[in-house]
């Protein structure tokens, strides 16, 4: 249930930012240094908050993260400050709550408790979605969803604005490129007269406009701030897509770092809600019914994101292209041999995905990384299963790739056939 209740945190956090909580507060502290925490300090600096107006505090201070140190209590809340937010990110800071209750400072004015109320809740959810991840995806459709329409109802608003795209190329066929370097080699312009899928940073390929894309996706919180302080260089190049008929598709919890950035000015905003669990090693399930006015199935990778959207929009053929899935051989690379990552179509050394590659490498691991890797690929065989299943056909048109378990075709032989 993590990824639940890091997106609930950053939808009240989103909501405190457009009430004007951190700027009219001359100090945001965060209280305590874990997990929900560190969520905390990113989006305060990811939504522009500055840096030295964030304190990270814990009664066992030691460390730093971003660039904030962790300080004790009594450097940053005594003397008592008045100004000061307090932050509290889950049950485990229900002591902190009586500490700071006892140095005066009152709650629901300078403390804020976020997802406290609905830790038990979130704990048990965590178990069922490790062990029965299909009752766990039954109960957030049946149970709470229709509680979310109307804890949420600015967001189910915005869900509802995507029945707009159900079926609207029933029939028809399309593209999806990913970023992989098989990329390099396809000429964009046999696409341009196909309807064409776009993703992360797919701007960054060397004549990626010949290919005239249609749609844009982008899931990946590294990219987008709502993992890390976002990479402002990223919110220049989507910039790109402005005045090109593009319909963009992304999760709700970067909406407040798009408006930051002026991209809901530019660019037709469309956001998805990803929070059904999909599956994990050990759990497989078969996927259920796709609706993007619902909670939509998890994707451990944007182009599964944009499979999710196409097979909603009713496309009949579905074709991959630079889907190699050759981050993994890039993470290899580095942990054994220190090697530069060069993993996509556009420059490796370097480059924001590459260094985001090796920070993940670095602070969690390779053998996480290889979980997610193979996670993702059978991911892609689950997507297949039902694509086949109602009548999609779903080829995989990048070579070599690791997805072993779609079909695969050149795309030579699928343009022939049109």
């Amino acid at each position: 249930m993590v990824e639940y209740e890091r997106r609930e945190l950053y939808y009240r956090l989103g909501r405190m930012h457009d009430e004007g909580v951190f700027s009219k507060a001359s100090i945001v502290v965060c209280f305590g240094f874990n997990y929900f925490a560190k969520c905390i300090v990113a989006f305060l600096l990811g939504a522009g908050v500055e840096q030295s107006k964030i304190h990270i505090v814990d009664n066992y201070a030691t460390g730093e993260y971003k660039g904030v140190n962790v300080q004790r209590p009594d450097e940053v809340l005594e003397p008592f400050n008045a100004d000061a937010v307090i932050l509290l990110a889950s049950s485990y800071n229900k002591a902190m709550t009586k500490q700071l209750k006892k140095l005066g400072y009152r709650r629901k004015r300078q403390i804020f408790e976020i997802l406290n109320n609905a830790s038990k809740f979130y704990k048990l959810g965590s178990r069922i979605k490790v062990t029965h991840p299909d009752m766990y995806n039954k109960i957030l459709s049946n149970m709470v969803f229709p509680i979310y329409k109307h804890t949420h109802a600015d967001l189910y608003q915005k869900m509802q604005q995507n029945s707009k795209f159900k079926d609207i190329h029933k029939g028809e066929r399309c593209f999806i490129m990913g970023n992989g370097p098989s990329l390099k080699t396809v000429d964009f312009s046999l696409l341009e007269n196909e309807i064409v899928f776009g993703v992360n940073h797919i701007m960054k390929v060397p004549g990626w406009e010949n290919a005239h894309i249609n749609y844009w996706t982008c899931t990946d919180g590294d990219y987008l701030g709502i993992w890390t302080n976002a990479l402002y260089t990223f919110y220049q190049e989507v910039q790109k897509l402005q005045g090109k008929g593009v319909s963009c598709f992304i999760p709700f919890e970067a909406e407040q770092y798009c408006r930051l950035h002026g991209l809901d000015a530019v660019l037709d905003l469309n956001y998805i809600n990803a929070q059904e669990q999909y599956t994990s090693i050990d759990q497989k399930m078969n996927i259920r019914d796709i609706d993007l006015t619902r909670f939509m199935m998890q994707g451990f990778n944007v182009v599964l994101t944009s499979i999710n959207i196409a097979i909603y929009m009713g496309f009949s053929e579905i074709y991959l292209l630079g889907c190699n899935q050759s981050n993994l051989k890039g993470e290899l690379l580095y942990y054994l041999d220190n090697c530069d990552i060069d993993s996509h179509a556009f420059e490796g050394r370097n480059s924001e995905a590459s260094v985001v590659l090796k920070r993940k490498v670095k602070t969690q691991g390779i053998l996480s990384e290889i979980k997610v890797e193979l996670t993702q690929i059978i991911q892609f065989g689950l997507l297949y299963d039902y694509c086949k299943r109602n009548g999609v056909k779903l080829v995989n048109l990048s070579h070599p790739t690791l997805i072993e378990n779609v079909p695969q075709d050149t795309l030579e032989n699928v343009l022939k056939e049109k």
